[in-house]
């Protein structure tokens, strides 16, 4: 009994380390510390550990700092493969294009991938910022591998290709189709082949006489009437429908698909593990659930869709803003020669010999030219909208690509101030020079002729900037965080030019400090200082202010004799913080005749004076008249202090 109860222990063993194990990252599940892409984190799973160096895994995205380096490490096997599902495509913002490129790493619409072999691998976000909706990662603890087969099992309504592949290298697949167990007497498999009809496929791999598990997919295969895209109109909501129809990709983004098929236009509408581009044939049979939005139809819970079965070209409807409206609803469209005018970068207006249309830019969250001054060829997506679902409808252009303008040359600007009266990403020249204040990391203070105080956040030139430094032709936009403006400088433009007079702080009471002070170079004055779990307080007779150690120069600091601090003011979740840069410790000062230092001078004092003249040995507190000796004058001195 026991030798079976061994051998079956060791077969348990055996399947629990043979093949390949995925483990899957979900935000919100598996977490790290941090939930914003700031300072080091890191989560695991199931032996595979995530670091960043510089990141957010506890956010409701994984955020990977720009600059970042992050490592994923095994203690189970081998990592074979890494997919990251973004909230974003390609090389845009937050896309997986934003990995520097490396061996084994490509990205396709919103997925990147690494392929290889390595107990650690390293990422690092080298345009832009990534974030992660999903992390797969594939390990391979060691064995023959079983093969695998695509597509999944499942219910289909239209013919399929099925096809297999195994990750070990070498080894032969061996299949069955009438739902036996697969020997290596069983049909090789050496080229995909069509199922059409109800089929259970079973498949081994073979290799130097060893043969893995076996791997079943199912195929059960349904008849459906004649439907597409514009027989949806016609559903009611909560039908689950198959489509007869294959469809045309014309944008797919995250889990939006625009689509068209002979009979329509429509929305498709979640997660549906495959990645089209725009012309992409969607073979027919993929199915889902009818749901109204905005008005309009969308399918809902897709499933059943497969990799495309072929391209055509695709070219947008050229149209004018006038032209948006229900008839071209999910249209792909090109509006040329339109002005962009917007706030906020994403709600707006196109607009174009005395025609406009609204515009959301936050569908495919594209990033906008930094001159909207410009007119431009906008492409996109003929979008509805209605508010709470009930009233007008609202037809917008949700963009997808840009196109034309030319950079344009930087405004001059005389002030900070006049650079904040340019939209937001319109670059500006200074035709009068910035001081610098402070610098640390991408972080330096600045202030202009006009008094007017700003951070500029970013890489610069200049590495070394001290208080009195100026800078002559300054270029830069303007960008917000958490509501305010700060300047976003170009680099190559940050030089110092010369060195001037050196900024003093404001010194101010706590009371008088105000939202419409953030980024002032500020001191204060007899104040207190308390610490507790690393959280700071400031305070004076008139109110207290938290201190955010950003520059850490708090954390060494004996706050009971710091009575004056200095520092540049921020916003934090609508609160008011001081990063401190130069805390004073007070020294208290002493008369001369207190030659011990103990705030009082009597007898003591005289007898240490005695003391010394006797023995010979010199100090410099002795010395009270100062003259570089200790005599009978220095007793007298102390004498005379003490009948005063």
């Amino acid at each position: 009994m026991r030798k079976i109860f061994t051998f079956l222990t060791m077969c348990l063993l055996a399947t629990a380390v043979w093949g390949q194990t995925e483990i899957t990252f979900i935000p919100g599940e598996t977490v790290g510390n941090n939930p914003t892409a700031e300072g080091a984190d890191q989560m695991s799973k199931d032996g595979i550990t995530v670091s960043t160096d510089n990141g957010g895994l506890k956010a409701a995205q994984y955020r990977f700092a720009k600059g970042s380096t992050t490592t994923f490490t095994s203690e189970i096997g081998t990592i074979i493969k890494i997919e990251f599902t973004c909230t974003a495509s390609g090389e845009t913002k937050y896309g997986p294009g934003c990995f520097a490129p490396q061996a084994g790493y490509s990205f396709e619409g919103n997925v990147g991938t690494w392929v290889g072999a390595a107990t650690s691998v390293q990422f690092k976000a080298e345009t832009n910022q990534v974030r992660a909706s999903k992390i797969v990662v594939t390990v391979d603890a060691g064995g023959l591998l079983a093969p695998s087969i695509s597509p999944a099992g499942g219910t289909y309504y239209a013919p399929i290709t099925v096809t297999m592949s195994c990750a070990t290298s070498g080894a032969e697949i061996y299949y069955t189709l009438n739902g036996q167990d697969p020997t290596t007497a069983s049909t090789k498999f050496t080229a995909p082949f069509t199922v059409s009809e109800n089929t259970t496929v079973k498949a081994i791999s073979a290799l130097d006489g060893e043969t893995s598990k076996v791997t079943t997919a199912a195929y059960n295969f349904a008849e459906a009437s004649a439907f597409g895209w514009g027989d949806m109109f016609n559903a009611q909501d909560n039908d689950a429908v198959v489509f007869t129809y294959p469809s045309t990709v014309l944008v797919q983004s995250g889990i939006n698909i625009y689509c068209k098929d002979e009979t329509g236009y429509g929305l498709v509408y979640g997660d549906v593990a495959q990645t089209y581009n725009r012309g992409d044939i969607i073979p027919a049979g993929f199915r889902g659930t009818k749901a109204t939005y905005n008005s309009k139809p969308e399918l809902k819970s897709p499933a059943g869709f497969m990799p495309a079965s072929g391209h055509v070209d695709v070219n947008p409807e050229v149209i004018t803003p006038a032209q948006v409206g229900d008839a071209l609803w999910a249209h792909l469209v090109r509006l040329n020669g339109v002005k962009i005018v917007t706030q906020d970068r994403v709600n707006g207006t196109l607009e174009a010999n005395g025609e406009s249309c609204p515009m959301f830019n936050n569908t495919f969250k594209i990033d906008l030219p930094d001159d909207l001054e410009q007119e431009y060829d906008v492409i996109g997506i003929v979008a509805a909208y209605q508010r709470g679902g009930q009233g007008e409808v609202v037809y917008q252009i949700l963009p997808v690509e840009v196109l034309g303008g030319v950079e344009p040359q930087p405004i001059p600007v005389a002030s900070i101030n006049e650079l904040y009266a340019l939209n937001q990403g319109r670059k500006g020249i200074f035709t009068t020079p910035l001081t610098t204040i402070y610098q640390n990391g991408p972080n330096l203070y600045v202030i202009d002729q006009e008094g007017t105080y700003s951070l500029a956040y970013g890489s610069v030139a200049y590495k070394e900037f001290t208080n009195g430094d100026y800078i002559n032709d300054a270029v830069a936009s303007w960008t917000l965080y958490s509501g305010n403006k700060q300047l976003a400088p170009v680099e190559e433009t940050f030089v110092k030019a010369g060195h001037g007079n050196a900024i003093e702080p404001v010194v101010l009471p706590i009371e008088e400090i105000s939202k419409d002070m953030v980024h002032w170079y500020l001191g204060f004055e007899d104040v207190t200082i308390t610490e507790s779990d690393g959280s700071y307080i400031m305070e004076d007779e008139t109110g207290s202010m938290i201190l955010y150690d950003r520059f850490g120069v708090l954390k060494d600091m004996d706050l009971t004799n710091t009575h004056y601090i200095e520092g540049f003011l921020t916003v934090y979740k609508d609160a008011l913080e001081l990063y401190p840069i130069m805390p004073i410790e007070i020294i208290p000062s002493y008369l001369p005749e207190d030659v011990d230092k103990n705030g009082e001078v009597n007898i003591t004092d005289v007898n240490l004076v005695i003391d010394a003249i006797l023995s010979g040995n010199f100090f410099e507190n002795g010395d009270v008249d100062g003259n570089g000796e200790i005599n009978l004058s220095d007793v007298n001195r102390v004498l005379n202090k003490i009948f005063e």
